[in-house]
């Protein structure tokens, strides 16, 4: 599941764009980030989707799967 976006932030290393919001099979919350100075997108872990449904009071209807096939 992703989610373009344009998100402009301030980072330690200058300003950037989040242009993507995605979260993975293991069920971590990811920000592709678009470093304009030096061209290059990092993927970032910003949380994991487990932490925000319960912050939010939702259940999973099924567990987040941790294996890798």
């Amino acid at each position: 599941m992703k989610k373009n976006v344009s998100l402009k932030v301030d980072t330690p290393t200058g300003k950037a764009t989040i242009t993507e919001v995605f979260i993975t099979e293991l069920g971590h919350l990811m920000a592709k980030v678009y470093y304009a100075g030096s061209k290059n997108s990092v993927n970032h872990k910003i949380g994991e989707i487990g932490e925000l449904t319960s912050t939010a009071n939702i259940h999973m209807a099924d567990s987040v799967t941790r294996r890798i096939s």
